[in-house]
C-alpha cells in the first residue's frame, strides 16, 4: 500500500450505523455450534450461561432474541460464567461471521475501530448512543478480534501458496521472508510461532516438514 494512501480509522457505532446493523447480537443470522442451529449469536449466547440442557434448549427454541435474553436472565447461572463468557461469544461470532455476507461487512470495515453503541450496556457496549462512552465495549472488541483472525487467515493462506511457488524454485530465503512478514504483521512471537524452527537455510525436505508440521495453525482470533 502506498504510503500517501490513508487508511479509514473513523470509528463504527454499528447501533446508529444502519450500514453495520448486522454487527448486532440480535440480528437474524442462523449460526450452527455445537451440533444446533441457534437463531441468532443472542440464543446461543445465552444458553451458555446454564449447564440445564432444558434450559438450554427453552432458550434455543425462544422465537425472537429479545425472549431469548429475557429467559436467559433467569436461569440458573453456571458457576463459571464470568470466566467463560468471553470465549463464548467468540465462538458464537466466529460460526456467525462464517456466513460470507457478514464476513464481507466486517473484513470491509477494514481497521475502523468498532463500537457497540448501547445506551444501556456498559459491559458489552459503550453506555452512550452514538459515542465511546465510559462502557467496556467487550462486544466491539470481540468483534475486531474476529474480524482480525479472519484477516490473518486469508494473510496466511496467500503466503502459504506464495511459499509453495518459491519452494518449488528452491528459494527458501525468500519463503522464509514472506513467513516472516506475516509474523512481524501480527505482533507474532516469533521464537513460538516462528514456523517450527523454519529457518532460510533449510534444505527442501527440512522446508516441507516444517510447514507439514502445522506451523500454519494459528488461533490468535
Amino acid at each position: 500500500m502506498s504510503e500517501d494512501v490513508k487508511l479509514d480509522e473513523s470509528p463504527i457505532f454499528f447501533w446508529t450505523q444502519k450500514e453495520f446493523a448486522c454487527f448486532s447480537n440480535f440480528h437474524p443470522s442462523p449460526i450452527e455450534v455445537d451440533g444446533k442451529i441457534w437463531l441468532t449469536v443472542e440464543h446461543y449466547f445465552q444458553a451458555m450461561k446454564t449447564l440445564d440442557e432444558s434450559e438450554r434448549e427453552s432458550i434455543r427454541l425462544a422465537t425472537s432474541p429479545k425472549e431469548a435474553k429475557k429467559l436467559g436472565g433467569k436461569c440458573n447461572l453456571r458457576p463459571d460464567w464470568e470466566e467463560i463468557k468471553f470465549d463464548v461469544m467468540l465462538a458464537a461470532l466466529r460460526a456467525k461471521f462464517s456466513d460470507e455476507k457478514f464476513r464481507k461487512v466486517l473484513l470491509d470495515s477494514g481497521v475502523r475501530p468498532i463500537y457497540e453503541d448501547s445506551p444501556w450496556d456498559s459491559e458489552w457496549g459503550t453506555g452512550e448512543l452514538g459515542g465511546i462512552g465510559t462502557g467496556n465495549n467487550k462486544l466491539g472488541k470481540a468483534l475486531m478480534q474476529v474480524r482480525n483472525g479472519i484477516e490473518l487467515d486469508k494473510q496466511c493462506d496467500e503466503a502459504m501458496k506464495i511459499c509453495e511457488e518459491l519452494c518449488k524454485k528452491e528459494d527458501f530465503k525468500k519463503a522464509f521472508d514472506e513467513v516472516k512478514t506475516i509474523c512481524d504483521r501480527y505482533g507474532l512471537i516469533s521464537e513460538v510461532v516462528m514456523f517450527a524452527g523454519l529457518r532460510p537455510d533449510m534444505t527442501l525436505d527440512e522446508f516441507v516438514n516444517a510447514l507439514d508440521a502445522g506451523m500454519w495453525e494459528w488461533d490468535v482470533c
